[in-house]
């Protein structure tokens, strides 16, 4: 099979966004044929009621007991459906996929549309879904004490294939942001571009100076900063979008959280985002940090973390902005009996007639025959409204600046996702394009670009980068390979790596001087516990047995680098080095 190439400029906004229609629907093609061929590994559960609506193919349906418990029991082979879900109902536990196809044996392709709530902690009893076709199970309810015998199991989630595939609807896109989005299309080469003469530094003002100057950043860091805002404020600025290029350990994040800060002191609304759950939570906690210790605004009204809550995990300080957690609170705010309007006018009421409050204790007993309706209905609605003022509501945001962390790993079309808020003026894009890009499971979808980022197409346009070239984490005998061969030379050595304690040697012998290398054979990948990610544990035990090997003094504390190629491995190598009390 081949696909058209998708090309690094376009003629006009129909033709772009159709250039992602075919990858975009083969990408997902390949992606539910991977699980299909590894359904044995994919979390399945069993199906204890099923019953069709009024729609032939949608039907309530309930899953197994043991399935609403398996977050609790840490049991990664049962699974917990969300909206979105991609599953296969089945007469029998698919154990390979000829389980599903032998003998001629019915299954069904079903999309989870409703349940999972998020304003609930536990799971939800009932779901509903959109089946391929009529599911027999003699309506799906017991008789005779005669169990259901039918089991799901989880393909694939496709919640972010729809949004990008409604981002991708020519008629909603000439309606949403035209600025950004037409940049994006019309971007032409660096050679058609007339670059402004005079840099605007309007907006260098010793305010802004004094602020930076208390933020310990280098100066590429400060320059990369001062460059991104001036530009916005800028009237003959070149371009709305501003390429922030920061290759590892360069302090990307910091520089992410001061520059929002930045905004925050300006009152310049600001969305952020980035590809991975695990990158927001980074930004979102340094960002805190610096508003705990630099500003005087202590309240943080004005900041919002949002993320689905299971897989987010949000814990510690974030929970004083995350939208969950939030909404928890005004909650009781809100409630009818005990919130604020009752309190006030309760205390109102009895300093204007102390004699009425009999009578009005009575008709608050009448009210409470009321309560349980009204909690119920408050506890849905209030979420909704929250989340209509803070984030769908087009016309009352007041973010004009889209900040995209790691954005060389972001698919250009999954940018189109936040770019299409129409308040949009300006976009900074902070990444390293010399990093892995995005992943695409299919081979005609990847040598057709379908996995090339924003970043990396201006860039290769020749858009102005701006180097953040000051690196902290690698000693120089392991950033000297990566400096030459990625980075041209560009790249500084901090004063603290250059530091002899810096140096760390955790295993014996030469090996390959800086660099040590593992054949690891008998490692196993296997899902979390949400059947979402995958973990290798016989990887993560490497680094924390290398460490325990080498008892010399001199490498009981130090600095290592561990290579991981999933983010659960990351956060289980981290834990392990931390329990080893290693830096």
């Amino acid at each position: 099979m081949q696909m058209k190439r998708i090309p690094s400029t376009f003629s006009d906004l129909k033709s772009y966004l159709e250039s992602y229609t075919s990858p975009l629907l083969e990408e997902m093609r390949t992606e539910m044929s991977s699980s299909l061929e590894a359904i044995s590994t994919m979390p399945s559960t069993k199906i204890s009621w099923i019953e069709q609506k009024k729609n032939n193919k949608v039907y309530d349906i309930v899953f197994d007991a043991d399935s609403q418990n398996s977050k609790a029991c840490n049991r990664p082979e049962s699974y917990v459906p969300s909206v979105g879900d991609i599953i296969i109902l089945s007469d029998v536990k698919p154990e390979h996929i000829s389980d599903i196809t032998r003998n001629g044996r019915p299954y069904i392709v079903a999309f989870v549309t409703e349940g999972g709530d998020e304003d609930d902690d536990s799971p939800p009893v009932k779901y509903v879904i959109i089946s391929s076709g009529k599911i027999d199970s003699e309506d799906g309810k017991c008789q005779d004490r005669k169990e259901i015998k039918l089991f799901a199991a989880y393909l694939l989630n496709i919640v972010t294939y729809i949004r990008i595939w409604r981002c991708l609807d020519y008629n909603t896109a000439v309606r949403r942001n035209q600025s950004l989005i037409q940049e994006m299309v019309h971007y032409p080469l660096v050679a058609d571009i007339v670059q402004k003469q005079k840099k605007d530094h309007s907006i260098d003002s010793m305010e802004i100076w004094s602020k930076l100057s208390t933020m310990d950043l280098n100066n590429s860091q400060n320059d990369a900063i001062l460059n991104c805002i001036s530009s916005m404020h800028s009237n003959n600025s070149s371009s709305s979008f501003s390429l922030i290029w920061g290759p590892p350990g360069t302090g990307k994040t910091k520089t992410i959280s001061v520059l929002l800060w930045l905004m925050r002191e300006m009152d310049h609304g600001t969305l952020t985002c980035a590809p991975t759950n695990l990158a927001v939570k980074q930004v979102a906690s340094r960002f805190l940090k610096v508003i705990k210790e630099s500003s005087d605004r202590a309240c943080l009204g004005d900041v919002l973390l949002c993320g689905n809550k299971q897989r987010m995990c949000v814990d510690g300080n974030l929970k004083e902005i995350y939208l969950h957690d939030r909404v928890r609170t005004l909650l009781g705010c809100f409630v009818p009996m005990t919130g604020w309007r009752h309190r006030l006018s309760s205390l109102s009421d009895l300093f204007e007639n102390g004699y009425s409050q009999y009578q009005k204790y009575l008709e608050d007993q009448k009210e409470e025959l009321l309560e349980d309706f009204n909690k119920k209905f408050m506890n849905k609605n209030i979420e909704d409204e929250v989340k209509g003022i803070f984030l769908y509501n087009d016309d009352q945001s007041d973010s004009s600046l889209l900040v995209v962390d790691e954005a060389a790993q972001l698919k250009e079309c999954e940018g189109l996702i936040p770019l299409r808020l129409p308040t949009l003026k300006h976009a900074i894009l902070i990444g390293d394009e010399c990093q892995l890009p995005a992943t695409v499971k299919s081979k005609v979808c990847e040598d057709a670009s379908f996995g090339r980022s924003l970043f990396e197409r201006l860039s290769s346009l020749g858009h102005e980068k701006h180097l953040l070239n000051m690196q902290y984490r690698m000693h120089p005998s392991i950033s000297i390979f990566p400096n030459i061969s990625f980075y041209d030379r560009k790249l500084l050595d901090a004063p603290n790596v250059k530091q002899k304690e810096h140096r760390k040697k955790y295993l014996p012998g030469l090996m390959f001087g800086p660099y040590s290398f593992f054949n690891i054979e008998d490692g196993k990948e296997d899902l979390d516990e949400l059947g979402r990610s995958r973990k290798n544990v016989v990887e993560v035990q490497v680094p924390s047995r290398s460490g325990m090997k080498d008892e010399s003094p001199s490498t009981s504390t130090g600095i290592g680098g561990f290579p991981g190629d999933t983010e659960e491995n990351v956060e289980d190598i981290t834990v392990c080095l931390s329990n080893l009390k290693i830096r």
